[in-house]
């Protein structure tokens, strides 16, 4: 089953790969232990607790991330190809939306304030797209509840470090689990590698799509996985090493990926790519978060796992090679195009889409 050529269209994805024959890379174990065992090491130090609120919160809040919301539309355009557009672009203007707001509370602005210069329609201080989205939701064809006056609203006095309302971040949660009800499905199987503590499954499950997919996450960290576990006793999570999966050829329809091969010495990103592509039947969805137009990778080695800067020109390469068909796209750029000049948090954030 295949994202729809027609959203793949919306988004505006570049194609920049041909497909090419599989590249093969031996599983050599040892060669990868002392190394699987310093990304565990950099995960289980920290205290279950943590590792269960980490990434799932502020700028990384799965509900407002682009990158975690293209994956959960990029899931429901491939279950019911073209019949959600709407309600997809609606979603990925409410990450634009409530991130901007988020950037401005992080900045010291009251919310007094921010509801008296959207109010009062001051383009000078508010992106066009802000204007517009808080002009569309006031009006009586709008059928998207205003979340933009609930984000603003106080939040939980227990969690003061959360800015934006609870209410707020759960609108789509919501609209999904209503639009979706009553629907079926032919299931697609799913892996996640780096899953973490159910980090983006979780919004899955809450927006009602985890019922239409057979999932699979792994992770490193046994931490993580037991906090996955504990939130999904029923869901099939697993501590396994991205570097050697254990899963048969073309085990999934879809693999996605977020967050996770800027961590890996580049032995082991060309070995991870290897395997993603090797368990994917049809397609692999890469997020990255430090990816730039440059000629090579650039490692930075962290305490015991890296934090490195990817050349997008050869992570095109490596996956043409292992026989996918790659599109790019910069968030940036993908954001700018759909909602005018808007300025994403991170620069150098890409999606890779391979079909294989």
């Amino acid at each position: 089953m295949f994202v729809s050529i027609s959203w793949t269209t919306v988004v505006g994805t570049e194609s920049l790969g041909i497909t090419g024959q599989a590249s093969v890379f031996e599983s050599e174990e040892p060669m990868f232990e002392s190394e699987n065992v310093g990304l565990m090491w950099s995960w289980d130090r920290y205290p279950r607790e943590h590792l269960d609120t980490y990434l799932v919160a502020d700028i990384e809040d799965p509900r407002i991330n682009c990158q975690s919301i293209l994956s959960r539309t990029l899931i429901a355009d491939s279950l019911w190809p073209n019949e959600f557009t709407e309600l997809i672009d609606a979603e990925l203007r409410f990450g634009v939306v409530l991130s901007w707001i988020l950037a401005q509370l992080h900045r010291g602005l009251s919310r007094h304030d921010l509801c008296e210069s959207i109010d009062n329609n001051e383009d000078y201080a508010c992106p066009q797209v802000v204007l517009e989205t808080y002009q569309w939701l006031q009006s009586d064809q709008c059928p998207i509840p205003d979340y933009m006056s609930a984000a603003l609203e106080r939040g939980n006095p227990d969690k003061p470090e959360q800015l934006l309302n609870e209410r707020a971040l759960n609108t789509f949660a919501d609209l999904w689990n209503m639009t979706l009800c009553g629907r079926h499905a032919e299931k697609m199987r799913i892996l996640e590698p780096a899953c973490g503590s159910a980090n983006d499954y979780r919004f899955m499950e809450k927006s009602g799509l985890a019922e239409f997919i057979t999932y699979t996450g792994i992770d490193i960290s046994s931490k993580n996985i037991a906090n996955a576990k504990t939130r999904y006793p029923d869901a099939d999570f697993r501590a396994v090493s991205v570097l050697d999966t254990g899963f048969e050829d073309s085990s999934f329809d879809i693999v996605f990926v977020h967050d996770l091969f800027e961590h890996l010495s580049l032995e082991a990103l060309k070995m991870a790519l290897s395997e993603v592509m090797r368990v994917t039947r049809s397609q692999a969805w890469l997020h990255f978060f430090n990816v730039k137009t440059c000629k090579n990778h650039v490692v930075r080695p962290v305490e015991r796992y890296h934090w490195n800067t990817l050349s997008l020109e050869r992570l095109v390469h490596s996956l043409t090679e292992l026989g996918g068909d790659v599109e790019v796209m910069s968030i940036p750029s993908f954001l700018v195009k759909k909602f005018g000049d808007y300025t994403y948090h991170n620069s150098k954030a890409v999606t890779l889409l391979v079909t294989k």
